[in-house]
Formats: C-alpha cells, structure tokens, sequence
C-alpha cells in the first residue's frame, strides 16, 4: 500500500496527488491518502479543505485513511521541521516504511518496499515525479463543465490570439514567514521583474493582450493598468474563483508566474500543443526543484 500525506492548500495537495499517482502506476499498488492534517491546522494557515470530485471529477484516487501510527511521531514540529530542512528521512522496520522529503530537494529514485505501508511525507513539488504519466494527470485534474464553460465564454470573449496571463499572489506570501521562504524568488513587490517579463513578451509575441490574475487586484490595477491599458484585470469570485483564475490561466497562450504552485499548475495544465513562452522568477526554490526546463528564466 502507497499512503501519501495530503497538506497545504490545493495546488500542494495537487502536488501531492500526482506524486502518488505516478507512484501506484510504476509500482501497481494500490493508493490512498492521509488527510489528518485538515482536523488540525495550523492557525498561521487558515482552514482549507481537501480537494476532491467538487473541484475535478475525474479524479479518480480518493480513498482517504488516518494517519497510521508508525507516521505520528513525524508530526512534532521540532522534529519534523528539523528532518525536512535538513537531511530528509528514509527508514523502513516491521513492514513500515516512511520517507520523509528533504524540502524542495528532487530524488531520482524514490524508494519504494514491496509489501510494506509505505508512507510518504512532502510536497513532491516537481514534474519530474509525475512526467511519464502527464497525459494522465492532465485528465485527472479536468475542471467541471460549469467551470469549463465559464473559462471557455470568458477566452472566446477575448478578440486576440495572444493572451498572456500574468499571475501576481500576494495575499499570504505578504508575512515573514512566507518571503523568507521563497529566497531570490521573492517578487512579492517587484515590479521591474514583472516589467521585464512584459518585455520580453512584447518583443516576441504580435499584439499581445496582458490578462492579469491576483488575490489583489486592486494593487495590480494601481502598479500596471497606467503602464499597459490594454490590459485585462480579472476578478473571479464565488465559491469556484480559485479554479476559475487557474483554468483561465491555462487558457492563456503564454503566462508570467509568480513563486507559487498556483502558478506552477496554471501554466502547466495549459494544453501542452501550445508551446508559449512561460517566465518565471529566477532563484534557488525555481532553480533546483519547480522549474520547467522550456520555461524562462528572469533574474529578478
């Protein structure tokens, strides 16, 4: 059995949910989730829920358990903080087997014991755990026909070829915790690195439409709508506003990220035969880990 621990918001548990996948199909074993984590959040994090068919109904992994005894020591947050960011942990007794990731750290070959509960802790954020089966994972994370149709009326309203989503999260990457984190890549308050990106697109793609998409609009109107009036500030709202910025996302031709998965996913859930240019922001986070060797770099 392949159990992997669901965390974070949904574009993590994403993350998560293709690791998985791809880790059952290599290995043919069966999968299921531990969603422990949603009982107790941390306070720091908000209250966020465990993604399911409400927001991708073809998902079709969804069986969820408790967290198995062997797994629970892990969860101190002295342990576990000094095992992620350090040396990550693989150990394996009595026909358990847990790994913990070494945060944002790829690994070739994920270990895996025939036989055994193995468990699986991280964010697993790269393509390269799940590439081999893209095509799969694509389908898995479908939106609803409403969503869908909505995203579609809102792209075919658009009269260019060329849309250029431009993902600006705020929000929560506004507190300390969250900019130390993302290092170089932190781009919260730049505004050149996202004028260069513009740049970059304006010298390359003809008549160019700059689709703007943030938890704060307002700020994106008050640092861009003078220096590019042709552009677009989409405010989604209602209960699918997150699935609705990230599908449309995908339905842009090329995208500008921001350090986040919720960019991350919008740009690669785009129709791979659409080859656009995506850039996202140069740093250690991007450089080893979440990159996408036909995306471009921009040092910030």
């Amino acid at each position: 059995m392949i159990i992997v621990k669901l965390w974070g918001g949904m574009c993590n548990q994403m993350f998560q949910y293709a690791f998985g996948y791809a880790l059952a199909k290599k290995h043919n074993d069966k999968l299921v989730f531990d969603v422990d984590f949603y009982a107790n959040q941390p306070g720091h994090v908000g209250k966020r829920g465990v993604m399911g068919k409400e927001q991708f109904p073809n998902i079709s992994h969804l069986e969820f358990i408790s967290r198995p005894a062997f797994a629970k020591p892990f969860e101190n947050k002295y342990l576990s903080h000094l095992i992620r960011y350090n040396t990550g942990i693989d150990i394996s007794l009595f026909g358990n087997h847990f790994k913990m990731e070494k945060l944002h750290r790829y690994e070739n070959n994920v270990k895996y014991n025939s036989g055994d509960i193995n468990y699986y802790d991280g964010y697993w954020q790269t393509e390269r755990y799940f590439l081999e089966y893209a095509e799969d994972i694509r389908k898995e994370f479908l939106p609803t026909p409403e969503v869908r149709n909505t995203v579609m009326a809102w792209r075919n309203n658009i009269s260019a070829s060329n849309c250029i989503a431009v993902h600006i999260r705020r929000g929560d990457y506004l507190n300390k915790i969250n900019q130390s984190s993302l290092k170089q890549g932190n781009v919260i308050g730049d505004i050149d690195y996202y004028m260069r990106a513009i740049a970059y697109m304006q010298e390359r793609i003809i008549n160019p439409v700059f689709c703007f998409f943030s938890d704060d609009i307002p700020w994106c109107k008050e640092m861009f709508a003078e220096k590019l009036p042709k552009s677009i500030f989409v405010e989604n709202n209602g209960k699918n506003a997150a699935l609705l910025d990230l599908f449309s996302i995908a339905q842009c031709e090329h995208g500008i990220m921001s350090p986040s998965t919720f960019s991350w996913w919008g740009n690669w859930l785009r129709n791979p035969q659409k080859r656009g240019f995506v850039i996202y922001p140069a740093g250690n986070y991007y450089d080893d880990f979440i990159s996408n060797k036909e995306w471009i770099e921009i040092i910030n």
